[in-house]
């Protein structure tokens, strides 16, 4: 009987009333047993189900809040065109309004959702090799007509030109473009018009990395990793910068699934980069079989894609 008593101390602990409260904690009698190793596990899962509870209780509650905004400003525009619009011009002007609001719902809970898949209990995305160049491609095209007058330029390494075969990845065509695309129009948003950078090059021979530049206001160092935190936006935003503080998180989340990194770095001479770290496939043939890489750099503009001679 002496040799259960640790585990008697355990599952008595186990069974008292405040054993389903936060904060509580196993307390072994010898924490350098077996018993005592279990304990200390079993603790480090319950702190690691605290801390999830409370980002979800936080997330839950910036969420609802967010979607609040909209709905509020929907049906205000909607009364007031009901109240007081008497002719179509004016009814055409509430009902704009209106529709804007909808969009802006619209991009927010397909945010949402987007970031509930991903936390999900099951994250597994279906992927297929992906020819890198060709995802950034059609990720600035998506941006020149989100931000049309907006010059972007699009600019290949020496090291990707070289490569024998356009970088191929494993991925989802679709979540990846969408993580990419965050970050461009982010940096659309906050350049004021100045030119944003997309650069692509080789990290390693196995690796690609993409940074995105622009020249806005740039974000505060504290700021670097918070801005990542769901429904969070830097401190110096402009009242007039769309936005809910969902793209960040969502490209993160995005590109942790495809074993990749993202971070944010001051850019020399003013504003921001985005790098992404995205790891390479293996013995994979390129998407569209591209036997090579362009051996130019692409200048995107706002109206056409041009390649230098």
């Amino acid at each position: 009987m002496r040799a259960l008593a640790p585990l008697t101390l355990i599952i008595g602990q186990l069974r008292i009333p405040r054993a389903g409260a936060t904060g509580f904690r196993l307390r072994p009698a010898n924490a350098h047993d077996e018993v005592g190793q279990l304990a200390l596990a079993f603790n480090e899962l319950l702190a690691r189900q605290e801390t999830l509870a409370e980002s979800q209780s936080a997330f839950i509650a910036h969420a609802s809040h967010e979607l609040r905004t909209p709905l509020t400003t929907l049906k205000g525009w909607l009364e007031t065109s009901l109240a007081y619009d008497q002719d179509a011009a004016s009814l055409r002007v509430g009902l704009g309004r209106a529709v804007q609001e909808l969009d802006r719902l619209t991009a927010l809970t397909n945010g949402l959702l987007y970031l509930a898949r991903l936390d999900g209990p099951d994250p597994a995305l279906p992927t297929a090799p992906l020819d890198v160049v060709d995802v950034l491609l059609d990720v600035v095209s998506m941006a020149q007509r989100q931000h049309p007058g907006q010059a972007l330029n699009f600019d290949l390494s020496e090291g990707v030109q070289q490569q024998q075969h356009a970088p191929t990845l494993l991925g989802h065509a679709t979540l990846l473009r969408t993580a990419l695309g965050n970050l461009l129009d982010n940096a659309a948003k906050y350049s004021s018009g100045q030119p944003v950078e997309v650069h692509l090059e080789m990290n390693t021979e196995t690796a690609v990395r993409i940074r995105i530049e622009d020249r806005g206001p740039g974000i505060r160092p504290d700021e670097a990793e918070r801005l990542f935190e769901p429904l969070t936006r830097g401190r110096d935003v402009p009242a007039d910068v769309p936005g809910f503080g969902i793209g960040l998180t969502l490209a993160r989340r995005i590109i942790q699934q495809h074993g990749g990194t993202l971070h944010l770095r001051p850019r020399p001479g003013g504003g921001t980069s985005a790098e992404v770290g995205l790891p390479l496939a293996r013995g994979e043939a390129p998407a569209e079989g591209n036997p090579a890489v362009p051996k130019h750099p692409l200048l995107i503009t706002s109206n056409s894609v041009l390649i230098p001679v």
